[in-house]
């Protein structure tokens, strides 16, 4: 089994650390994957937008969405 979450651009959100994280852009009734990589990799490139809480598990909030560059260093999974 396998855990996921969804970072959503333009959504103030707070993230649990998941195998893996697709970063998304919702559109409507529709969301466009961008982005997705192992919890890993997405947190070593995108680790100054993300704040941990301090809970636990932990939780990391997230305010700003990466940029189109950081999302191409992602890829796809």
């Amino acid at each position: 089994m396998l855990s996921h979450c969804m970072w959503a651009d333009g959504i103030d959100s707070l993230l649990p650390e998941t195998d893996d994280v697709y970063l998304v852009r919702p559109e409507n009734d529709t969301v466009e994957i961008l982005a997705s990589g192992s919890w890993a990799k997405v947190r070593q490139l995108t680790g100054d937008l993300m704040e941990p809480q301090g809970l636990y598990p932990e939780r990391w909030r997230v305010r700003q969405f990466p940029s189109e560059t950081i999302l191409a260093q992602i890829g796809t999974r």
